[in-house]
């Protein structure tokens, strides 16, 4: 949970920063108006705030193996494959 919210945090922060970015290269084409200085701040304040709240995040849950014959019907790996996609030989 923890993990979502970090993400959340990261991407609404590089939305304002992005938001900023396209306000002041609107001043420097010729627009009048001034950069938003409070995107700026609030964008790195966000993606601060969202790494720190990442790297303390537990990692990701272990792939369940639960469906695992559908998930290899799906992906085309036949029966007998080597999963790194080496046919094996039979001589």
């Amino acid at each position: 949970m923890r993990r979502r919210f970090a993400s959340f945090f990261i991407l609404v922060g590089g939305a304002a920063l992005a938001l900023f970015f396209t306000s002041d290269a609107n001043r420097s084409l010729g627009g009048s108006a001034q950069p938003v200085m409070a995107l700026l701040g609030w964008g790195l304040l966000l993606v601060f705030f969202g790494i720190i709240l990442l790297r303390g995040a537990s990692p990701p849950p272990q792939e369940s193996r639960r469906f695992r014959t559908l998930r290899k019907l799906t992906s085309g790996q036949k029966k007998g494959e080597d999963p790194t996609g080496d046919k094996k030989h039979h001589s």
